[in-house]
């Protein structure tokens, strides 16, 4: 997707990134297309090869056996549980403002579905990372003997042996919170295009921070977080498709 398209003044935006089908121009396909090609290239890097392993020996010390951020107050504090209170401060603050949409109808009454909006996207992603956490029977790197753990090392989607204890670290479930304000980028979209794509830069760098955290302190592979990720930016698009479409069309379109 080009920078200008994010940049075009609000009714060009409009019109160019959400028409009346999401895959009715190159545009809007984009928004599926290239995620969803990376996600498939991210699968397979972490099914067929050892890159997961690779990047995480970066953050191992060998020689005194332990994650190079596992003490760190940078990683456990500042972005670890810093981090998980800002999303629910954010989580908080947008269903308050939904809240109180319904009784000061006047002056609140259009942020309602951009405030419903935004708390169900970190709601739903929070949510769903958690339960396929608990599904999906997936070792974090410190659980590994490669890292000094216990467990041998299973590709991401290969048959785990019932007899080992059971994982629960994939997906990525603390940069998920930081992923799922990728629902900031579609409400910029409608009130500021021209500011979009700084804020879709400023969450990705937000959910790197809080991936790199988990990273360093071996509670994550890279694959792990990118799927977070993914999860993230779709649900944000879905719901945007369901919830905020309506006001992102012209006033002309929105009154047929």
């Amino acid at each position: 997707m080009s920078l200008n398209a994010l940049t075009e003044p609000p009714g060009v935006a409009r019109n160019v990134l959400w028409g009346k089908n999401l895959c009715n121009n190159g545009v809007n396909r984009h928004f599926l297309i290239w995620p969803c090609l990376s996600l498939l290239l991210v699968s397979l890097l972490a099914q067929f090869t050892s890159l997961d392993l690779q990047i995480a020996g970066w953050f191992y010390d060998p020689h005194q056996h332990t994650w190079r951020a596992a003490e760190s107050w940078w990683a456990n504090q500042l972005v670890h549980d810093w981090g998980r209170n800002l999303i629910a401060l954010i989580f908080v603050g947008a269903t308050g403002m939904f809240l109180l949409s319904l009784v000061f109808r006047t002056h609140l009454r259009r942020w309602r579905a951009v405030a419903a909006y935004l708390a169900l996207c970190i709601a739903l992603t929070t949510s769903l990372v958690g339960l396929g956490k608990k599904l999906t029977n997936v070792d974090c790197p410190s659980d590994l003997q490669q890292f000094n753990g216990q467990r041998p090392y299973v590709h991401l989607f290969s048959d785990k042996p019932d007899h080992l204890a059971r994982g629960r670290c994939f997906p990525g479930g603390h940069s998920s919170g930081a992923f799922s304000l990728f629902a900031l980028y579609f409400i910029f979209l409608i009130y500021q295009p021209r500011h979009a794509w700084k804020v879709l830069l400023g969450v990705i760098a937000l959910g790197l921070i809080y991936s790199l955290a988990q990273w360093a302190r071996g509670a994550h592979f890279v694959s792990h977080d990118l799927w977070s990720a993914a999860i993230g930016w779709f649900i944000s698009l879905g719901l945007y498709r369901l919830m905020l479409r309506r006001h992102s069309q012209p006033a002309a379109q929105r009154a047929s």
